[in-house]
């Protein structure tokens, strides 16, 4: 006859093959998952601090993007888009009117400026063309003691949206 103590003693080995073969493994894959974890949410702080820091900035140069689109075709959107062409020019005494034109124009723009001739050349540059859409009609330069004046007058063409 069969030991009693032979089928408990099988049960007992394969029982302890089953929990080397299976449960110490996967307790070695929980605590490098968990490591790894731990890792993740480290690096994840700093980047999760940056975002929330700079989300507002974003916003709110998300929210003037979307105001310059809708004012694109508008005289506000074109005289906005004149002065941020003419910000930052190292030039005095800047004077800018925009009027409403009659069709096929949709505005009139003046625009009148001293300071030096590359500085004022240079400026004449960014305010004429695609950016801005104004087409000169008319470039005045005048000598006013040391100073050189621009007088700029130019339209846009197209349809009022």
């Amino acid at each position: 006859m069969i030991d009693r103590r032979v089928p408990g003693l099988v049960l007992l080995l394969l029982a302890g093959g089953l929990y080397v073969g299976v449960v110490v493994p996967a307790r070695r894959a929980v605590a490098v998952g968990e490591a790894e974890l731990l890792r993740v949410q480290a690096e994840s702080e700093p980047l999760r601090r940056q975002v929330a820091e700079g989300e507002p900035r974003r916003s709110a140069e998300e929210a003037w993007r979307q105001a310059g689109l809708r004012d694109s075709g508008s005289l506000t959107g074109l005289r906005r888009r004149l002065l941020q062409s003419a910000a930052g020019a190292p030039v005095s005494g800047v004077r800018l009117s925009v009027s409403a034109a009659s069709p096929p124009l949709v505005a009139r723009a003046h625009f009148a400026a001293l300071g030096s001739f590359s500085d004022l050349l240079a400026l004449a540059e960014r305010l004429i063309g695609p950016p801005t859409g104004l087409v000169p009609e008319r470039l005045h330069w005048t000598l006013t003691g040391s100073a050189l004046s621009l007088e700029l007058e130019g339209v846009v063409l197209g349809r009022t949206p």
